[in-house]
């Protein structure tokens, strides 16, 4: 029988994530021959290179403007590729890949630059769910007239919802491959065999683990004492810690016990770290819609 401690456990101790957890994921995917064999399967095409993909990328405009969290942004062959692991409904994700996309298009376009210097994006939502109710393994969209639903809008903009739990024969089998080792972790080919030693192998790195743990035990103890007038640095500090390994605001909120003021808090100071480093610092950041 679960122990009352393990039923209270808000997340999986080290040793149990699996490439489907946000964190996990965003670890094997920096590896760019992992990454790049990853897109080739979901787009069913061969990708010439990707530039180093840089793990939870922020996009950020302004302090008062939103700020999103992208998982894994990577450019391939002239295409911007925004990949995201989503394990649990959300309301509104059709509007939030909306928004994903739009954030990409200003990131890529200087001030001055003409249009046709827009790349074509992608933005990917790798679900343990089927968000349209289907049965598909995969649902593409892309913007067209309503009128001559033949007539593209040509804007070279494109979401991709895959479902991990489809039932449908209606992908290819290395991206079905794929789709099933993140739902059972059952290895089917030489690809899913690698993924399934990069995730182990990042069980054994004892930094990676020593930065999990070290969040976790920050939440912990500051649940067990109750926030004190000098714990406030620290607090949000966890937050922002939180924020660099990939939970979402609610996960965050309900570990730490912060709330929308705190999290703000903790963009400003994210938001001036970026700002004020010429190298480019790359932390995290997330969706004002979550709020």
């Amino acid at each position: 029988m679960e122990s009352k401690n393990e039923k209270d456990r808000k997340f999986k101790d080290f040793e149990e994530l699996e490439l489907r957890d946000d964190y996990m994921f965003n670890l094997v995917m920096q590896d760019p021959d992992l990454c790049k064999e990853c897109l080739e399967r979901i787009m069913d095409i061969k990708i010439d290179h990707i530039t180093y993909p840089e793990s939870q990328k922020s996009i950020t405009q302004t302090l008062l403007s939103k700020s999103i969290r992208l998982d894994i942004y990577t450019v391939g062959d002239g295409t911007i590729y925004d990949i995201e692991m989503q394990t649990e409904t959300k309301p509104a994700l059709p509007k939030r890949s909306r928004y994903y996309q739009d954030m990409i298009d200003i990131n890529n376009l200087d001030k001055g630059d003409d249009y046709t210097k827009l790349r074509q994006s992608v933005v990917i939502f790798i679900c343990t769910f089927d968000e349209f109710k289907l049965g598909r393994h995969k649902y593409t969209f892309e913007n067209r007239c309503v009128e001559e639903p033949e007539l593209k809008l040509n804007d070279e903009s494109k979401k991709i919802f895959l479902n991990t739990k489809g039932i449908m024969n209606d992908i290819t089998s290395k991206l079905g491959n794929f789709l099933n080792f993140i739902e059972t972790g059952e290895i089917s080919d030489d690809y899913t065999n690698k993924l399934k030693e990069a995730v182990e192998g990042k069980k054994n790195d004892e930094r990676l683990r020593g930065e999990y743990m070290t969040v976790m035990t920050r939440i912990t103890e500051a649940e067990a004492r109750g926030e004190t007038r000098g714990e406030m640095k620290e607090r949000l500090n966890t937050i922002k810690r939180m924020l660099s390994m990939g939970f979402d605001i609610d996960t965050i909120k309900e570990a730490s016990g912060a709330d929308d003021k705190d999290i703000r808090r903790a963009r400003k100071e994210i938001y001036e770290l970026e700002n004020g480093n010429d190298e480019g610092v790359i932390s995290m950041s997330f969706d004002e819609d979550e709020l």
